[in-house]
């Protein structure tokens, strides 16, 4: 499949909501930094949007299970499976989910969906995922354009933008420190190249320079409060300049087959 998609790059508010689905979603974010709270409304609502109707979810590099369990609680019709190439890690998430019938997690390599037919699954979801494929991500993508049905979705959330220095240079430190295993970063180039896969992208893009930065504080009242002036600061700046998008430091894409 090669198409000329319909590319949008932007900063999308949500508006704030009571929905339980929504607060489910966001649970499987919890051990995120309380400053990413515009960046994973985001993704909760945009997986809301995309999997309320979805009968067959996958969660691919699923971690500790936390997204997994919300997935699998929130979409109930849906079966749900995680897949995760590490036993011991697949041992916790198991528990996680332990309680909920439609889910399920395995020990399987991502690169091949052989359990799963072409055009099958309504869902791919990876959080924290894309930037660790990067060493074969097209054929990565190739498996899962082929398992998408038409109209599936494919959803990475809490990537990692690499295109602001400062960002780069602190991601490259902890590498060369290694506090970060299998990183690589991430261009709107990347993923610009991926898109003719696919009929559309979207781009969701968040944390400018100061925003990141906070991230590294501990969370406090005070500190929420500024966090969510500097998030209304970049949503101006991003608005005013939309090529400053680019020097965001993190963003979520969603793909559709």
């Amino acid at each position: 499949m090669t198409n000329q998609p319909s590319i949008q790059i932007h900063s999308p508010t949500f508006p704030s909501a009571d929905d339980s689905s929504i607060a489910q979603l966001q649970k499987g974010f919890g051990h995120r930094s309380p400053y990413d709270a515009a960046l994973i409304h985001a993704a909760a609502h945009s997986m809301w949007e995309a999997g309320r109707d979805a009968k067959i979810i996958l969660e691919v590099c699923c971690g500790y299970g936390d997204l997994l369990a919300g997935l699998a609680a929130t979409f109930p019709e849906a079966n749900v499976t995680g897949m995760d190439q590490y036993v011991g890690t697949v041992k916790i998430a198991a528990e996680r989910i332990q309680g909920l019938p439609n889910a399920c997690v395995k020990a399987a390599d991502v690169m091949h969906l052989d359990e799963w037919g072409d055009n099958t699954v309504d869902l791919i979801v990876g959080q924290a995922t894309l930037h660790h494929l990067t060493h074969n991500l097209h054929a990565a993508i190739d498996e899962f354009v082929r398992v998408l049905r038409p109209g599936g979705k494919c959803m990475f959330t809490f990537e990692p933008l690499s295109h602001n220095h400062l960002v780069n240079a602190v991601r490259s430190y902890r590498n060369a420190k290694g506090l970060l295993v299998d990183e690589s970063n991430l261009y709107i180039d990347t993923l610009e190249q991926l898109a003719p896969r696919f009929s559309s992208m979207e781009v969701q893009c968040y944390n400018l320079t100061l925003s990141y930065l906070l991230k590294a504080l501990p969370s406090s009242s005070v500190l929420l409060k500024l966090g969510e002036g500097l998030r209304i600061m970049d949503a101006i700046r991003f608005k005013l300049w939309p090529n400053s998008h680019k020097k965001a430091a993190n963003f979520n894409v969603i793909y559709t087959k």
